[in-house]
């Protein structure tokens, strides 16, 4: 027993040891593998699903801390299951977080299909490529944007995109996406490198 107890002190030490000593190299290999993970699986999720809308979901500053990450996520993930319950028990979604470029605040980006009685409300604006801009009426907790997704794969990938190095870093030990459990799950085939997602965003 004694030397059991030795040995789960020894192995915690070295565990210790080994993340203190970690070099900047071994720190960057962790992040961008945790990213290309996150990302893998955010891709391979989505795009295995038919989306009908891209959606960004803000918070109003004087109402709401955006900076604080498990705050809003809170907002967000029971308005999203609030939506389900009251407007479409078929609802399929998948949000991700976008980190500002002010290290600070977060919002979000999301594909939505079944949206049953989830309205969209034409807000009299078009984005680059024509297509009318909605907003969620629902949505009460900041601005939102919202328009129709024709091509399911692009989408998918493009949403990946919103996952960065610095979101990783600051999101540890943190959920990295939201998805519905409905959500269609497919056999993961894994891309080998971000570089195929920006190919696909490209086109």
């Amino acid at each position: 027993m004694i030397n059991l107890i030795k040995k789960r002190l020894k192995k915690q030490k070295r565990i210790l040891l080994t993340e203190a000593e970690r070099t900047p190299e071994m720190k960057r290999h962790s992040i961008q593998t945790s990213l290309n993970r996150t990302k893998n699986t955010i891709y391979e999720l989505s795009k295995s699903n038919d989306w009908e809308y891209f959606i960004t979901l803000t918070f109003d500053p004087k109402r709401y801390d955006s900076t604080n990450y498990d705050e809003i996520t809170k907002i967000l993930t029971e308005f999203m299951h609030r939506m389900r319950k009251k407007k479409s028990k078929d609802l399929i979604y998948m949000i991700v977080p976008e980190f500002h470029a002010d290290g600070k605040k977060y919002h979000f980006h999301g594909l939505l299909a079944n949206i049953g009685d989830i309205k969209m409300i034409p807000s009299g604006h078009l984005d680059k490529d024509a297509k009318d801009i909605y907003n969620m009426s629902d949505w009460i907790y900041g601005y939102s944007t919202a328009t129709k997704i024709k091509d399911t794969v692009r989408a998918s990938a493009y949403i990946t995109k919103y996952i960065t190095k610095e979101c990783v870093q600051h999101t540890k030990y943190k959920k990295r996406y939201y998805a519905s459990n409905n959500i269609k799950r497919p056999e993961i085939t894994y891309i080998n490198s971000a570089t195929t997602l920006e190919e696909v965003i490209a086109t």
